[in-house]
């Protein structure tokens, strides 16, 4: 999960490498976290606060590449095809795991969305000049 901040961050990932994880008592093929290597460092005081100006300031500038780098995140399933990457799902983790998925999920949603309505609310602003 962290591995999504560090992208919406863009700060260092691990490079992908195989690995099988646990989840919801089955094994999932994925890739190996980032957390210990690079994940960490963003857990100290000042994380709530980041993570709030990134929201307020920031949130503009997630490029397409940026949502083409949380997809696998986004699309990780289960080998029954139940959808992993779910709030109900990381918070028997933690409360603060399912917050972190959902300002993730809310960050790519946004991008998607403002490239639809931005060019929308430009076109208003010149036709109203």
């Amino acid at each position: 999960m962290l591995d999504c901040v560090l992208i919406l961050f863009q700060e260092s990932i691990n490079p992908v490498q195989a690995t099988t994880l646990n989840i919801k008592k089955q094994e999932v093929a994925f890739f190996e976290s980032s957390y210990f290597e690079y994940g960490v460092k963003l857990l100290n005081p000042d994380f709530l606060k980041r993570l709030y100006d990134f929201s307020k300031e920031a949130k503009d500038n997630i490029n397409d590449e940026t949502i083409e780098l949380l997809e696998p995140y986004f699309g990780i399933t289960a080998p029954d095809g139940t959808e992993l990457f779910v709030k109900e799902i990381a918070m028997v983790a933690s409360q603060a795991l399912g917050g972190l998925l959902t300002w993730c999920r809310a960050m790519s949603d946004y991008q998607k969305a403002s490239k639809i309505v931005k060019p929308k609310m430009l076109a208003l602003q010149i036709a109203s000049a």
